[in-house]
């Protein structure tokens, strides 16, 4: 047990670590940053490798021209989603799941941000299944076509039927055991100017105090093309930058993380500040 407690205080090091070196390398092009991933089903592993978590999907996904197989393997990046599956999977090192996330794009590789995740049922007999297509549109015009004909004594033929199999049902009862009552939601970063320390993941961002009577807060950062891109601005400026920020903020272990998803340089007047 306590092996497993200083891997899981060890997990965002170790994660944003490899995205610092670049992450998934894929053979093929990158997935674009912003390619979102709706009520996905598929399965949370820890790989023993990296001890980072990862997900895979059960089915080939496409989507204009794009194609995620069960084959591939996206990087979990901290977030409170992550930490409801670490208490889904318990002392397991994976767990089925249906998931809402978003992939993001650092250094020609793929991590995917998760938003929320349910635990599934286990379904061993589903899994051995070969993936098949979904029926067509012309399939399921006759499939309708025969259901209007009373004559009809079988409506739908089986070969369809078994494609058109349910997802997975949700596993309720997990999800009311083991999900954290303490897991804070997600929340959003408005426009909020700052400055960046320590670039790249695992580096922060730091928020201005100007006028507020609060304490200096920082966020972790999550690796992302806006990330990139404000590092490239870094580069090529010889003095210190302050940004107005947007994204998202999330849990994980305690520590806050920030998802960028827009990044623009501000200016000081004087000693009047924007």
């Amino acid at each position: 047990m306590k092996n497993i407690l200083i891997l899981f205080l060890a997990l965002p090091a170790i994660v944003l670590a490899q995205a610092a070196a670049g992450g998934e390398k894929p053979k093929t092009r990158p997935l674009p940053e912003g390619l979102e991933l709706r009520q996905v089903e598929g399965v949370a592993r820890l790989n023993e490798k990296t001890k980072a978590w990862r997900f895979s999907p059960h089915t080939t996904l496409t989507n204009r021209g794009l194609t995620i197989t069960p084959q591939t393997e996206l990087t979990i990046l901290p977030s409170s989603a992550l930490e409801k599956i670490l208490s889904y999977a318990g002392t397991e090192n994976q767990v089925q799941v249906r998931i809402d996330a978003v992939v993001t794009q650092y250094q020609k590789g793929n991590f995917l941000f998760i938003f929320d995740a349910a635990p599934l049922k286990d379904s061993p007999e589903a899994e051995k299944q070969p993936d098949s297509p979904k029926p067509t549109e012309a399939e399921m015009k006759n499939v309708l076509r025969a259901a209007a004909d009373p004559n009809e004594s079988s409506v739908i033929p089986p070969d369809i039927l078994k494609r058109m199999k349910p997802a997975q049902k949700t596993d309720f009862a997990r999800m009311a055991q083991t999900a954290p009552a303490a897991v804070k939601e997600d929340t959003m970063l408005v426009s909020r100017t700052g400055r960046f320390v320590r670039l790249g993941p695992a580096g922060e961002f730091v928020l201005d105090g100007f006028g507020r009577n609060v304490s200096v807060q920082s966020f972790v950062l999550l690796p992302c093309r806006t990330l990139e891109q404000v590092e490239q601005q870094h580069k090529q400026s010889l003095e210190r930058i302050r940004f107005r920020v947007s994204g998202v903020l999330t849990t994980f272990r305690g520590r806050t993380f920030l998802l960028l998803q827009g990044a623009a340089r501000t200016y000081t007047h004087g000693n009047f500040t924007p």
